[in-house]
């Protein structure tokens, strides 16, 4: 905006309905402190959810925001009247982005960003895409952005993935039961992880121990270092049933379990934040999975992480006290059936579920 002044440049931003509980009001209010009406807010949460209905698989979640980022685009190109084409897409697109997309020599495809679907990869070989932190890690630019001066509560902001709350929010084509093993209790529900250059999918495995965290960390380490087909170990918290009674359900993206999910990050952030845990951690992704009874079908899955750049990360130790307050919190939710805590670093387990 400073380079090219405010007649050459559009900033619009797009509510997928995917966002977090205040997210809109907070960027409005946010830019319209840096400059009134420097930003437009486009309300597309009907078109992206209609997208997604129905669909569980995570990749193909991804690919349809990513397409219906680029039709969003277009209409608002078109609305504006900027077909004569004498314009660019900016995209804050980052290292990591690029490494994990598979933008690099070395590196497969390992996750499906809304940056690289095939709309954007075309601008791209067209010269109309500008991506100018795409050398940087996520540190980095938060040092460019200080540098720039901007707000320090949009800096320190933990980060947030494109796709939003859909792929914190897993769903389910059918009904599944737990599998006892010796090590505890296999879900059938598929997490993300990284196995060298490539993406994974596999069960996650459930453990009960009442074992201090940093002993809980090292028998998941063990645990997916022995165990072949898993890449996620989660501690059972507190639950409204026993593991070995609770169901995978039947699922789908739809706006009631993303509403259930928004009200679950809400009381994690609010909780978090006036501890000063959410200080102490790099991000704390908040994850709804079908599993769970009749009565409540869902379970959250809570997953701190720290990390320097995102490459890697180690799963962070919450403090007793902040943990119980939390799933006491969460449990009191109609429809929240358990409270799940994520024990895996990355490798093997990516930070975000999907």
């Amino acid at each position: 905006m400073r380079a090219l002044g405010p007649a050459r440049v559009r900033g619009v931003y797009v509510d997928t309905g995917l966002m977090r509980e205040g997210e809109t009001e907070f960027v409005r209010a946010t830019f319209d402190r840096l400059g009134a009406g420097m930003v437009q807010i486009d309300h597309a949460q009907d078109f992206f959810l209609a997208g997604l209905a129905r669909v569980c698989d995570p990749e193909r979640k991804r690919h349809i925001i990513g397409e219906e980022f680029l039709m969003v685009q277009e209409r608002i190109i078109e609305s504006r009247g900027l077909l004569d084409g004498h314009w660019m897409l900016g995209q804050g697109t980052i290292y990591p982005d690029t490494i994990e997309s598979g933008g690099t020599a070395k590196a497969e495809t390992i996750k499906t960003h809304h940056n690289r679907v095939a709309g954007v990869q075309r601008l791209l070989e067209a010269g109309r895409v500008v991506e100018p932190l795409s050398s940087f890690y996520k540190d980095e630019v938060r040092e460019i952005g200080a540098e720039l001066g901007l707000p320090h509560e949009l800096l320190e902001r933990h980060p947030f993935p494109g796709p939003g709350l859909a792929i914190r929010c897993l769903c389910a084509d059918a009904e599944a039961a737990p599998v006892a093993s010796p090590d505890g209790f296999l879900i059938p529900i598929r997490s993300v992880g990284v196995q060298g250059d490539c993406r994974s999918y596999a069960p996650v495995l459930a453990i009960e121990h009442s074992a201090p965290f940093s002993q809980l960390h090292d028998i998941a380490t063990e645990l997916t270092n022995r165990i072949a087909g898993i890449n996620r170990v989660v501690s059972f918290v507190q639950g409204k049933a026993a593991l070995e009674d609770l169901r995978i359900r039947p699922s789908s993206l739809d706006p009631e379990r993303l509403a259930l999910l928004r009200r679950a990050d809400a009381i994690v952030r609010k909780l978090s934040g006036l501890s000063g845990f959410e200080r102490k951690i790099w991000q704390f992704p908040v994850v709804l999975i079908p599993l769970g009874t009749d009565a409540s079908p869902d379970s959250v899955v809570l997953r701190p992480v720290e990390s320097v750049d995102g490459m890697t990360a180690q799963s962070a130790a919450m403090p007793d006290a902040l943990l119980a307050s939390i799933a006491a919190e969460l449990l009191g939710e109609s429809g929240i059936c358990s409270v799940l805590y994520d024990l895996t670093h990355k490798p093997p387990g990516t930070i975000e579920w999907e």
